[in-house]
Formats: C-alpha cells, sequence, structure tokens
C-alpha cells in the first residue's frame, strides 16, 4: 500500500546503537484490512471468509481436473483472506459443491454484461438493464467505486460491484415474452481427443483450417 496508508500502522523502533526505525504494526494493519473494506466485527466472519476463499481453490482444481464443480458457486467477497488466517483456522473440511445445471445464455449474460453492453441482449431485455424501475436495475450501476490501494496499474484496482443474485436475475427474465430464440439454447457437449491412428484428416473452421489432424471428436 502507499506510504501514506501505511503510516497509521507503522511503529518506531530504537536499536542499541540508537538508530531509530520503522516497521508496520501487521496486527494494526490486518484489523484495519478486515473492519474498513470487509466491515468484519467477529472472528467467525473472517472464519466463513477462509472457508469461501479455500472453496474458490477447489472450485478452480475441479473445473480444470474434473469439470465444472458448480455453476452457481460465486467466490462472495471482493478482497481474499491474510494467509496467516488460512493457515490459522484451518479450514479444510467443508462440504461438497451442490450439483446445478448452467443458465440460459441469456439469464447468464444478464448476470455479467455491464449496462452499455445491453444491445448485445435481443431488445426486449434491454429494459431489465436501462430502466430504473427496472426489478434487478441495482445490478446495473453506472458508476462504482474502485480499490487502488496498494496498486501500480489502473487495471489492477478492485471494481466494487455489486454482488448478483442470479435467481433474482432469472426471475425477471421469466417476466419477459420472447418466442424461442436460437441463441438462448444451450450447445452441445464435445470431447476432443488425440487419435495416433486416426487417418490425416483436414479440419476446417471460421479460424483457418488444421491438416493433418489426429484428433477425435465425441459428441456427448
Amino acid at each position: 500500500p502507499p506510504r501514506s496508508t501505511l503510516f497509521p500502522y507503522t511503529k518506531l523502533f530504537r536499536s542499541q546503537d540508537g538508530i531509530i526505525t520503522k516497521c508496520i504494526s501487521f496486527n494494526k494493519y490486518k484489523t484495519e484490512y478486515y473492519v474498513s473494506k470487509l466491515r468484519f466485527s467477529t472472528r467467525r466472519e473472517v472464519v466463513q471468509m477462509c472457508e469461501e476463499y479455500v472453496r474458490g481453490v477447489v472450485w478452480v482444481f475441479d473445473y480444470y481436473t474434473k469439470g465444472c464443480p458448480s455453476f452457481k458457486w460465486f467466490y462472495p467477497y471482493h478482497y481474499p483472506p491474510f494467509m496467516v488466517d488460512l493457515i490459522r483456522y484451518e479450514v479444510w473440511n467443508l462440504p461438497e459443491f451442490e450439483s446445478d445445471e448452467p443458465s440460459l445464455p441469456f439469464v447468464q449474460l444478464l448476470c455479467v454484461l455491464p449496462p452499455l453492453s445491453h444491445k448485445l441482449l435481443p431488445k426486449p431485455y434491454w429494459r431489465l438493464m436501462k430502466y430504473t424501475n427496472s426489478p434487478i436495475k441495482q445490478y446495473y450501476p453506472t458508476s462504482f467505486n474502485i480499490d487502488y490501494e496498494g496498486k501500480q496499474k489502473e487495471y489492477q484496482g478492485v471494481a466494487l460491484l455489486p454482488f448478483v443474485n442470479q435467481d433474482s436475475i432469472k426471475q425477471s427474465y421469466e417476466t419477459v415474452c420472447i418466442n424461442h430464440h436460437y441463441r438462448n439454447m444451450p450447445g452441445k457437449m464435445y470431447t476432443f481427443t488425440y487419435d495416433p491412428n486416426k487417418v490425416n484428416t483436414t479440419y476446417k473452421c471460421s479460424y483457418g483450417a488444421i491438416r493433418r489432424c489426429k484428433v477425435k471428436t465425441i459428441k456427448e
């Protein structure tokens, strides 16, 4: 963090040689971090945050090794816990993720798009993102704070956006009457595996051709 930010958390130490040095009071800074950024007031809140953080690590590991463990789970904080707290509370015995189904494409877009990108959705859905009387308008702020503390580049800032309630988004989505749209259909699942015994073929697509392709495609 910037020097001005750390000033309240510094201590003065005098060595035997009479040299005075400054040192950060880690405990004071950690306490201020949890209080000012996360509005925590109890240890239990820190423990819950550590649990969710570890669940996030497990989610990423499962995603890349087994497949998406949950389509609805999300990390419900803008900031991570301190590593010393992850070690101290030993939050390793966590419940399994509940299996669920992916959202329809339009519901997913309503969950992630900023208001200026509303035209990526069919026109009947625009009012959900633009109109002030929309029941989910709070999820599409036109301005928001960005926390740059300790950052050196603009893109490193933490965007303090509201967390989306997917159930509320889905309820509002269902109030819009629109005919079945080809863009709102779940896609097919494919598995691509390398097959050294496959006859050389050329795979063609809009991005270019792959010659001598030995990838086998299996539709699930």
